[in-house]
């Protein structure tokens, strides 16, 4: 058998590998999975969002070196995230999960969980919060992969203002959900052939891990007070970082602070605007809980709106909020009531 046919074979072959899926490559620019029983809109806002991304990209840096936006991608519903949901117009919630084509899955790489806002998991998400960011720095100088859960009040829902609190709300759902996303990447990410081929046949699907940092904008501070809730934030390995997006309403960061306080390599960074619940939350918790100012990094943006601190929220995966720190206000200036809902009802429409 000659070389061009049993490559022939082997490209046949690979792409029959499950009935459930289907992918695509086009230029080595993309390389993009979506399983069958994923929501078709979403699929679609993605591939918009990535072609509208890679065309600003040259139309601002025609002629420029900056690099082209690769990516290896995967979409479909994971068990621990929704995989049924009947409020859900596809009665199930999808996950993205976006590996820049040079992520080198030799070394450990990290995984950034990046959990939406009410109404989110949409175009301007894509676009704005997690494709623009992918080259540039502090992103291009790290081995990531990006996790995008699709949340209870995402906007292919029925609640789109409503279940906060409810995702990875059960102990072992995020334990659950994680073993699925890591099963992903290696199965359809991984460009190791090898590893791939011994978690399709033992289920061994071994990731060389790096660190696990999570990031909640708005709403999304309800999974991460939830993940504390349920214990999830002490058993999660080499959890090294945990923003909060202007999302500390109510009490959810305090849950946060309480269950990582113990965990000094973990950093709680917090960013809010100067005035609104989150910034109150703030200062509430500072004034009340000793010790809280000093092991919680506090980021305020005077002339930032919620909408644009959720913009720059995933590069927060790596940048130092020290860099970014300012004495706009002293957490204890101003009397600040306290706030004893638990969930974001006043959150912005537009987040």
């Amino acid at each position: 058998m000659n070389y061009a046919l049993r490559t022939y074979m082997w490209i046949v072959l690979l792409s029959f590998v499950s009935a459930d899926v289907y992918a695509e490559r086009k230029n080595a620019n993309a390389f993009i999975v979506v399983e069958k029983t994923a929501y078709s809109k979403t699929e679609k806002r993605w591939r918009k969002a990535h072609k509208d991304r890679k065309e600003t990209d040259a139309a601002l840096l025609a002629g420029g070196n900056f690099p082209v936006l690769k990516l290896a991608v995967y979409i479909g519903p994971l068990e621990g995230n929704g995989l049924r949901d009947n409020k859900h117009r596809n009665k199930r919630r999808d996950t993205i999960i976006a590996a820049p084509l040079s992520t080198d899955f030799a070394k450990p790489v990290d995984l950034i969980f990046w959990f939406h806002g009410l109404g989110g998991f949409g175009a301007h998400d894509f676009e704005n919060r997690i494709l623009t960011h992918l080259t540039v720095p502090p992103m291009t100088s790290n081995n990531f992969v990006v996790v995008i859960p699709e949340m209870p009040w995402s906007q292919n829902t029925r609640t789109p203002r409503a279940r906060q609190g409810r995702a990875f709300a059960k102990k072992g759902d995020w334990a659950t959900f994680v073993a699925s996303v890591k099963r992903q990447i290696v199965l359809h990410l991984d460009p190791g052939t090898t590893v791939t081929h011994v978690c399709r046949t033992t289920n061994n699907c071994a990731l060389k891990e790096g660190n696990t940092i999570l990031i909640g904008h708005s709403a999304g501070g309800s999974t991460l007070k939830a993940l504390a809730k349920s214990s999830a934030l002490n058993t999660t390995p080499r959890l090294t970082r945990v923003v909060f997006s202007d999302a500390s309403y109510g009490r959810w960061l305090d849950s946060t602070w309480r269950a990582l306080k113990h965990q000094p390599r973990t950093e709680l960074i917090v960013l809010t605007q100067k005035y609104g619940k989150p910034a109150k939350s703030v200062k509430r918790l500072f004034r009340h809980s000793s010790g809280a100012s000093d092991t919680i990094a506090l980021v305020v943006y005077k002339d930032f709106s919620h909408k644009d601190i959720g913009d720059l929220s995933l590069l927060y995966a790596y940048l130092d909020p020290l860099d970014n720190y300012t004495t706009e206000y002293h957490p204890y200036e101003d009397d600040a009531d306290s706030y004893a809902e638990d969930d974001c009802a006043g959150c912005w429409c537009n987040e």
